[in-house]
Order: structure tokens, then C-alpha cells, then sequence
């Protein structure tokens, strides 16, 4: 009888053995099917382009965005209606995010229309499944006339201006565009400091027009603003450009599409963690030279 009862239990043990080692087979061919997730805690470096054409072939464009390893689309358009949710569905299929892309520099004089602009992208944020992550802002006073001789005055009404709408718009996060050069020492709200460290002080991220076309170059005129921004724990994006008329050093115009890439892998390595590099723009990109 104790040798019967012996027997089942070593049976049964067995079977509960092999089930158990089959089940955890099983499980673990079958995760090795699934392309690995990204932990959530996993930093991703921006890497976006200026889309300002909403009327290109988004196909075409988007599939060399995403050939590209772009992660983000800075997309100027007045069109808040379902053309856009399913530009942004398409994007988003290919895990690239979409920023609404705007600039005016009359606005500094009157935001009466940035507001107006700012309520049409709350209506259709409230609309549509697919939405925007952000507002990209290319406010720049230094395309006025008389910026030479109301410099000051000009580089504060952009500063207020971005206090107010930061102030006023809570939910929405606010990237900036600036020159490289914006070093005055202004006073602003009792502190004075360098103008740059105002704007990274209150944008949500600060993209950097360090237009030059080598690595070392690009770092260079943007190192002030990324030691700033790494320090007081903002992020900075280093952009480039695509075509200029200001000389051969402004963009890769002259140089293409391969001397860039190669160039942009090196700066990647200089940038501190979670920084990130954008190109101007999309279009001038795309028809740039491969060689």
C-alpha cells in the first residue's frame, strides 16, 4: 500500500514538474515573438524636423522622417480639422510625435492673433483622438527692421510674452526657437542675466539655431545654452540647416545629405543625456544632394 501511494506521488510530482517547465517554455517563445518594449523610464533624444508645408505628400515625407529616425514633426498648419488628426495618426504610427509649428513676429507687438491661434488648438485638442504634443513657437525680433537699434526692447517683449503664455497656458508645453547669439544681458522681473538663460528659465525646451555645417562648429556656438540648460536640468535641441544664401559654413546645402548624417552622429555624442538635435526643414532636407 505505501509503495502505491509512493508511486502517485512521485507521478503526480513528475507531471507538475514537466507542466510546469513546458508552460514556461511556451511563455517565453512566445515573448520572444514581440519586438521587446521600451521601459518607461527610458529617455529618448529628440530628434525632429520643421515641417512648414502641411501641403507636401505627408506619405512620402513621412516615410523619409521615419527612414530617418525622426521622432518629432514641428507642423505648421491653420487646418484644425480631421486632414490633421489623420496626419498625426500616421506620424504617431510610425512613433513620431507632432508639434503645431507657429511664428509671427508681429506678435510681440500684438498676441491678439497667438491667442486666437492658441484657442483654435485647445478646440481641436478637445476634439480629436489624435493630437498635438505641444506647441513649437518661432518668435524671432531680430527679423524687425529696427532690431539693431530697439534690440533690448525687442528680445523683453519676447521674454514677457513667453512668461504670459507659460503663466496663461498651463496645460500646454511651449518650445521656443532662438538664435545662437542671444547673449545681451537683459533685466527681467528683477533679474539680470543673459537673455537665453530667461527664455530656457521659462520655455519647456529651448531649440538653439546653431546653424553651421561641422560638428565641432555646431557644438560650439551652442555650448553656453546647453551647459545652462544641463545645469538648471532644461533641455536644449541644437538645430541645423538645409539651405541658406548667408556662405557655405550657415548649412549643408553644399556639403548633402551623407557629410551631414555623419556630422550629426558626432555632435549626438557631445550632447548631454536627454538633449537632441533638429534639422530645417523637412522639404530642403529631403532634396538635399546624397553625396
Amino acid at each position: 500500500m505505501k509503495k502505491k501511494v509512493f508511486i502517485y506521488v512521485f507521478v503526480a510530482i513528475f507531471l507538475f514538474v514537466g507542466l510546469t517547465t513546458l508552460f514556461v517554455l511556451l511563455l517565453r517563445h512566445g515573448n520572444n515573438d514581440k519586438p521587446p518594449k521600451k521601459s518607461e523610464t527610458e529617455i529618448v533624444e529628440p530628434f525632429g524636423v520643421w515641417w512648414w508645408d502641411d501641403e507636401l505628400d505627408s506619405k512620402i515625407y513621412l516615410e523619409f522622417a521615419k527612414n530617418n529616425n525622426v521622432n518629432e514633426i514641428y507642423l505648421c498648419s491653420s487646418k484644425f480639422n480631421n486632414e490633421t488628426s489623420k496626419f498625426i495618426e500616421s506620424a504617431n504610427d510610425y512613433d513620431i510625435k507632432v508639434f503645431l509649428l507657429a511664428g509671427e513676429k508681429e506678435w510681440l507687438n500684438d498676441s491678439t492673433n497667438l491667442h486666437s491661434l492658441i484657442g483654435k488648438y485647445k478646440t481641436y485638442q478637445r476634439t480629436y483622438d489624435n493630437t498635438f504634443s505641444g506647441i513649437h513657437l518661432d518668435i524671432e525680433p531680430h527679423q524687425f527692421d529696427d532690431f539693431s537699434e530697439n534690440r533690448e526692447t525687442y528680445i523683453l517683449s519676447l521674454i514677457s510674452l513667453m512668461k504670459e503664455l507659460k503663466d496663461t497656458y498651463r496645460d500646454i508645453k511651449f518650445d521656443y526657437d532662438i538664435p545662437f547669439w542671444l547673449d545681451d544681458e537683459v533685466t527681467f522681473n528683477s533679474s539680470t542675466k543673459e537673455a537665453y538663460k530667461h527664455i530656457i528659465d521659462i520655455a519647456n525646451r529651448t531649440f538653439v539655431m546653431s546653424y553651421r555645417d561641422t560638428c565641432e562648429d555646431i557644438y560650439d556656438v551652442g555650448e553656453d545654452e546647453v551647459l545652462y540648460a544641463e545645469e538648471n536640468k532644461k533641455i536644449v535641441v541644437l538645430c541645423v540647416e538645409t539651405k541658406s544664401s548667408e556662405g557655405d559654413k550657415v548649412s549643408f546645402m553644399e556639403e548633402g545629405k551623407d557629410y551631414m548624417n555623419g556630422e550629426l552622429k558626432e555632435l549626438k555624442k557631445l550632447l548631454p543625456k536627454g538633449f537632441g538635435i533638429s534639422v530645417h526643414q523637412i522639404y530642403t532636407w529631403y532634396n538635399l544632394k546624397k553625396y
